[in-house]
């Protein structure tokens, strides 16, 4: 990594301990630069404002969603298996600790902000799941029933959230290995969407002979 690219992170890491002590309002430019270890000017060279460094900090967290892998569905292999090896991909990423660091400083910042609620949370980035593109394909090739991919997405992530990032995000809670629970949160959503049975047409009633 060269030099100014070095200092640009350590810039945006020690922004992102001093809003996560004080909130934007009242993080101080100085203090994120004797953090970082570089002058003020050094500073803003890279972010002219305090706002730009906290957007350069939002534009990092939609970065970081979007390295989850997105496959493609496998015929060959179980459909729950697939679903849940997309599903410990996008578990690693959000129990990161320093996802999580960021995560956390959004939240605060949502709080203080409706308006900037609005725009990081209406971006397509982060709805953009590692199981959408697998659930589309499924209901294409009849393995589930027909339904927006992308509420399917939501709904199977809202139930490994709740048991694998919110403990984390809220309380600190030690990590819950990913294979504990996970089938179950898997099992839930293709029961729930499992496809209709072929309907077998009923064959003609025989004619009687005369």
């Amino acid at each position: 990594m060269k030099l100014k690219d070095k200092k640009r992170q350590s810039i945006l890491d020690a922004a992102v301990e001093e809003f996560r002590l004080h909130g934007f309002d009242a993080a101080r430019v100085d203090s994120i630069a004797r953090r970082a270890q570089v002058s003020k000017r050094t500073l803003y060279n890279h972010f002219p404002s305090k706002q730009k460094l906290f957007d350069a900090i939002v534009e990092v967290l939609m970065a970081e969603a979007a390295t989850v892998p997105t496959p493609d569905l496998d015929p060959g292999r179980p459909l729950r298996d697939q679903l849940i090896l997309a599903l410990e991909a996008y578990v690693r990423l959000v129990t990161d600790p320093r996802y999580l660091s960021l995560s956390r400083l959004l939240a605060a910042e949502y709080m203080r902000d409706q308006e900037l609620a609005r725009r990081i949370l209406t971006r397509p980035e982060l709805y953009t799941s590692p199981v959408a593109r697998i659930l589309e394909r499924a209901m294409d090739t009849n393995q589930l029933r027909r339904a927006d991919p992308a509420v399917v997405a939501g709904q199977i992530l809202a139930l490994v959230k709740n048991d694998y990032f919110w403990p984390q995000f809220m309380f600190g809670a030690d990590p819950v290995p990913t294979n504990e629970r996970m089938a179950d949160c898997v099992d839930i959503i293709l029961g729930h969407y499992a496809a209709d049975p072929p309907v077998t047409p009923l064959s003609s009633p025989a004619s009687p002979r005369r």
